[in-house]
């Protein structure tokens, strides 16, 4: 499992790695697509949402980047796994069958834009509401994110990588899908229950379709699996508008003092 936060610091800088990098799961570490034992679950997942909340948007993708990436995908994934089943031929039927989120982001002289996206599991926005909007419009209201940098960033993972990056967010409840339409469960500390939603996100560039790939694999860290030392530290590094960004300026105080105990009870065992 990935721990973004060890380091004890909240960023919302890119913090890109190259794809490869050893995060201390081996081989899996060298992949785009994390398919395990997990899959079924992540499968199910998908398909028993559909008719719910948005989770695909499409806004002007030409057809030949769409097949391109769609052929990719197909190409990239029997490749790490062999052995794994046939998939759709369309774009969608392929991302329902991924346990990756899937989005694609174009660009051309003037300006870039989310071009599709396959949301099943989002992180407090929804796809519906991004979908055509710039990199930079996608990500206003960020607290601390450098947006007078975007473009310069979005040309960096427009012509090289593959990257993978990391982002975090504390959950009081066991849930992959945070979805706006769905409330979220508070901090009670009367009953207090800590989890941590983890993504990995992959880029890949396709330069000569002008367009970027973007896969993000959610992952639930269960209460027993958290680090509480370091993630204390980087709840303490967060500013105000970023707790309340993260759902979490409210209960800080309460949750602080929940990790604190946890802490000291750690250390005298």
């Amino acid at each position: 499992m990935y721990h973004p936060y060890a380091d004890g610091k909240y960023s919302v800088a890119p913090g890109l790695s190259p794809l490869g990098k050893d995060f201390g799961h081996g081989e899996m570490d060298q992949k785009y697509f994390q398919i395990d034992e997990t899959y079924p679950f992540y499968r199910e997942m998908k398909f028993g949402r559909v008719g719910g909340p948005v989770c695909f948007a499409t806004y002007d993708l030409d057809w030949q980047t769409s097949d391109h990436i769609r052929d990719w995908i197909h190409n990239k994934v029997h490749e790490e796994y062999p052995d794994f089943k046939e998939l759709p031929e369309t774009l969608d039927g392929t991302c329902m069958n991924l346990p990756e989120d899937v989005a694609i982001l174009k660009y051309d002289d003037d300006h870039d834009w989310l071009a599709y996206g396959c949301i099943f599991f989002p992180s407090g926005w929804c796809v519906g509401e991004k979908i055509g909007k710039s990199y930079r419009e996608v990500h206003e209201g960020i607290p601390g994110m450098k947006l007078d940098r975007a473009e310069g960033f979005v040309k960096n993972i427009m012509s090289k990588g593959p990257f993978v990056r990391f982002v975090w967010s504390p959950m009081f409840e066991n849930t992959l899908n945070s979805h706006p339409s769905i409330e979220k469960k508070p901090f009670d500390p009367d009953n207090p229950q800590l989890f941590m939603k983890v993504e990995r996100q992959v880029t890949q560039p396709f330069p000569e379709k002008k367009a970027m790939l973007f896969l993000i694999r959610s992952y639930v860290l269960m209460p027993e699996e958290i680090q509480i030392k370091p993630l204390i530290s980087a709840l303490e590094s967060m500013t105000k508008e970023q707790r309340r960004y993260k759902g979490i300026d409210e209960c800080y105080d309460p949750l602080l003092e929940y990790l604190s105990s946890l802490e000291e009870k750690d250390g005298s065992s």
